[in-house]
């Protein structure tokens, strides 16, 4: 484990703390201007996620769950929808039109996100959404679409 990682850990505990990752999954400076994917570490919210929006275009959620798992980016190959409380730690509420960070996210569409959790009324037809215009979450039929992020666990030992 590098000692940025430690320190992010150390810090972690008691703060949100968010790294840049190059096309390698290395640490970047803080002050890069460009990276792949960011690290959140949030208590026990450790995971990476992927700059840019999966396939450019929105999808159904089929095809955002087959595309997440054909992933193979900063030498990981274990992609995957992010969950609601995942997509949602992002969302900034003093923000809108996008609700996100846009100096992390920059591509950031203020628009629907899939996540990997069906709806508990109707799972096969339904999942659940986050909006990024005003930070909301909402259920949507899987046929419709919407745009994709990518994350992946981070692992106690990375």
């Amino acid at each position: 484990m590098s000692a940025a990682v430690a320190q992010a850990e150390s810090s972690a505990a008691s703060t949100r703390v968010i790294l840049k990752l190059d096309s390698a999954g290395e640490i970047l400076p803080a002050d890069a201007t460009s990276w792949s994917a960011v690290r959140v570490l949030d208590g026990s919210l450790r995971i990476d996620i992927l700059t840019g929006n999966i396939g450019g275009r929105s999808m159904s959620h089929r095809k955002a769950v087959e595309a997440c798992a054909n992933i193979d980016a900063i030498g990981s190959t274990d992609w995957r929808l992010w969950t609601p409380a995942e997509a949602f730690a992002l969302v900034d509420h003093a923000r809108f039109n996008p609700a996100v960070d846009t100096a992390l996210f920059p591509d950031i569409k203020p628009d629907w996100y899939w996540t990997s959790s069906p709806g508990a009324e109707d799972p096969d037809g339904y999942a659940w959404i986050v909006h990024f215009h005003y930070g909301d979450v909402y259920l949507y039929h899987r046929g419709y679409n919407a745009f994709v992020r990518a994350v992946r666990s981070v692992p106690a030992s990375q």
